[in-house]
């Protein structure tokens, strides 16, 4: 073998057993630090590791839950056998307000192959912070971070899909117990449909007067009747049976927001003035259909009990961002306009 045939096949060796050198990328969103690694080994298994630092809200007696979400490209969270893929760790320690330094969740490639994605695909992930007592409770959120694939090969991001003129664009946003459906139709329209658990049967699905027996005992008569809620369907009257409250609204490519009978919901400041009436615009609601001040805040058990029909509920802001009505973050509802409703 000559000289140079042997100098090449010690490179090619040195290449071939030389090891994938881990890469780390920091992000920041909403105030939430996070490291992210790849080529980790975590209990015998290679995967991603993420340090996230933060200062999680609090009192909670009994810590939190940190969830990582994997996502695809277009932002959609990938689901393995029905369920949604990630990972998970817990704050366990009792805590009022505390800033935790690297807290670590991994996820091994055994894992995200499950979700097809592999050693060096790009993907996306968003961190959650909810309460380990009530885990409806959402503390805090990242919004969507990138991970632009391994170091061992890197991949470069695939360009989204571009819809055709003729085809809708669909998506889904996930804000603690509310889920946001959005369709985005070929001439500028977007169809909004807010889904949150239903307060009138407490997400149990069944009529709130018989209980889901679909009768209701009358003394005088010493018998059963049909009951006059749900006229002996034994579901919720509010919510159907789904145990969630469906909202829609829609978006026009004017910018501006209509409920599902064309009216206006949320003008924009350049085409309303609170302190006039607008042609065809109510005086009390501006247009928005329900009342300017919150009620029943922080308090969703008074709200399903003393808000006396489901006709006079507007709106139900259960958190995961700032209320479109009257900016607070806290839970409330707004009652429906007494003008103009």
């Amino acid at each position: 073998m000559s000289l140079k045939s042997l100098f090449t096949c010690i490179i090619l060796m040195f290449v071939s057993i030389a090891p994938a050198f881990p890469r780390s990328t920091t992000s920041i969103s909403n105030g939430i630090k996070v490291t992210t690694t790849d080529n980790v080994t975590r209990n015998g298994k290679a995967g991603i590791l993420f340090k996230i630092a933060m200062t999680v809200p609090g009192p909670e007696p009994d810590g939190a839950l940190i969830i990582a979400n994997i996502c695809d490209m277009q932002s959609k969270k990938v689901y393995v056998n029905g369920s949604a893929l990630g990972t998970y760790g817990s704050i366990s320690m009792p805590y009022k307000n505390n800033a935790f330094d690297n807290c670590e969740l991994f996820i091994s490639y055994d894992e995200l192959k499950k979700g097809n994605i592999s050693k060096t695909s790009p993907f996306k992930y968003y961190i959650t912070i909810k309460s380990k007592n009530k885990p409806n409770r959402q503390l805090k959120q990242t919004g969507y971070l990138e991970w632009k694939g391994s170091s061992s090969k890197p991949t470069p991001a695939p360009a989204p899909n571009k819809p055709k003129a003729s085809e809708k664009k669909s998506w889904v946003e996930d804000f603690g117990n509310m889920t946001v459906h959005h369709t985005l139709y070929p001439d500028g329209t977007e169809s909004i449909t807010t889904q949150i658990p239903c307060i009138f049967c407490h997400e149990t699905g069944l009529c709130q007067a018989c209980y889901g027996s679909g009768q209701i005992y009358w003394p005088g008569l010493g018998c059963f009747q049909p009951c006059g809620m749900c006229y002996g369907k034994k579901v919720c009257t509010e919510c159907g049976g789904s145990k969630k409250h469906s909202t829609t609204i829609f978006r026009k490519p004017d910018g501006l927001y209509y409920d599902t009978s064309g009216r206006i919901i949320t003008p924009s400041p350049d085409v309303i003035d609170k302190n006039h009436k607008i042609d065809g615009v109510c005086p009390v609601c501006h247009g928005t259909g329900v009342q300017d001040f919150p009620m029943y805040e922080d308090d969703p058990t008074g709200a399903s009990i003393n808000v006396i029909a489901a006709h006079e509920l507007g709106y139900q802001h259960t958190g995961g961002g700032a209320c479109r009505y009257c900016g607070k973050y806290n839970y409330h509802v707004h009652l429906k306009c007494y003008k103009c409703d």
